[in-house]
């Protein structure tokens, strides 16, 4: 284990995340990361995407807030030392770790504080349950960088409505070492910085990987074009909200004109014409697939009569 003397946070520290591959980094390079894919990491690697600010997500700037605070309660509680420290693999120097906190047997710690709903089920099922494997690759990452046999897991329940804020309790879950998962870690880093160093763009997800301008001229574009157009989309949003208020309250008003209208399609007086207007139902076309005994879900039947696709685009702002 490399210990590096940097303070967690800063400028610096961000650059030496980036230069690496770290072991928040882990779960979205293994395929299983829940807030990036590997190609969003990728892209923030080599400049391509602006990294994702944690400051914008209010769960991590949350944990952020609080984490201190229970780490010192499991200090005073355990009554043992724990530091938070950046530390290298001295084998695999490109795996990094910012420790929450690492132990004088050189375990790390990393605490969690999720919602009170999510820290219900950590209670219950503990390494078993999905929110504890979400975070399975992160340690296992810390126990490669630090050699230990295991490492450990703390989530707490924080009460956030009280002031001051408080740990009503917390749940200490203690990980060993996987050396299945370990090496596959170090075998797909590997993978992963290789591909930063050359450029070289892996697979995208093609449910969560969108395009982005490659380009300064591309990006240049974008940008002034959605600067033109966030304050239209804003606009419209509000033009919507009014006429959906206008709309109910026609509907509340017509009350008494559709009273006297009754079963009459066209009516006009008092300078308002109202009309009945009824439209011809959608055809149920699996029931007639199964009327002429074809399956409904062979395509090619409806082929023959399906007009061309048509595309437009939609825009709406990012928030």
């Amino acid at each position: 284990m490399k210990v590096v003397e940097i303070e967690q946070r800063t400028a610096a520290w961000r650059d030496w995340r980036k230069a690496g591959i770290t072991a928040s980094d882990s779960a979205a390079v293994l395929g299983r990361g829940k807030f990036k894919t590997r190609w969003q990491l990728w892209a923030e690697k080599t400049g391509l995407r602006a990294e994702d600010d944690p400051e914008g997500n209010p769960y991590v700037r949350r944990g952020q807030n609080f984490e201190h605070m229970l780490r010192e309660t499991v200090v005073a509680d355990r009554k043992i030392g724990l530091l938070p420290l950046c530390v290298e693999c001295a084998e695999h120097p490109v795996l990094r770790a910012s420790l929450d906190a690492i132990d004088d047997r050189l375990r790390p710690w990393e605490f969690k504080i999720p919602s009170r709903g999510n820290y219900q089920l950590v209670k219950k099922d503990g390494l078993a349950s999905k929110v504890a494997q979400d975070y399975l690759p992160q340690i296992q990452h810390q126990m490669i960088c630090t050699g230990a046999s295991e490492g450990f897991l703390v989530f707490g329940d924080l009460d956030d409505a009280r002031h001051p804020p408080r740990f009503v309790e917390y749940v200490v879950l203690i990980v060993p070492a996987d050396p299945v998962l370990q090496a596959q870690i170090i075998e797909e880093c590997a993978k992963f910085h290789e591909l930063v160093q050359t450029r070289t763009e892996p697979e995208k997800d093609p449910e969560r990987d969108v395009f982005a301008p490659q380009t300064d001229t591309d990006a240049q574009k974008w940008t002034e074009a959605a600067g033109r157009m966030l304050p239209l989309l804003e606009r419209k949003s509000e033009l919507k909200a009014q006429m959906d208020e206008i709309e109910k309250q026609i509907a509340e008003a017509s009350a008494g004109v559709l009273d006297v209208l009754a079963d009459n399609r066209v009516g006009e007086f008092a300078g308002l014409r109202a009309i009945k207007v009824t439209r011809t139902g959608a055809i149920d076309w699996t029931k007639y697939a199964q009327s002429k005994g074809d399956d409904p879900k062979d395509e090619t039947i409806f082929k023959a009569f399906r007009k061309a696709d048509t595309s437009h685009h939609q825009y709406r702002a990012l928030t």
